[in-house]
């Protein structure tokens, strides 16, 4: 005996494209909206990893300094660990 259940019924909705409504440009909290004109202001701000990309010494700058210690210290441990087994 073969117990097959029938596949339930497909339903296809249909989505349709939501134009803005003219009373839809004024916040409800009353907040002052950002104009355009006040983002490139914010571009001007100093970003955290500036410091990051000063120079140390001549053309070298910090992360490339820190990078290099690091690699560093890993190729002293592991040359250590071949020698030591």
């Amino acid at each position: 005996m073969d117990l097959a259940q029938p596949s339930p019924p497909v339903v296809q909705l249909e989505l349709s494209a939501m134009e803005r409504q003219p009373d839809e440009h004024a916040p409800l909290n009353g907040a002052v909206r950002l104009d355009e004109a006040a983002l490139p202001a914010e571009a001007n701000k100093e970003s955290p990893w500036s410091s990051c990309n000063k120079n140390v010494v001549g053309r070298c700058k910090l992360w490339m300094i820190v990078t290099s210690v690091f690699l560093g210290f890993i190729i002293v441990v592991i040359v250590g660990l071949c020698l030591a087994g």
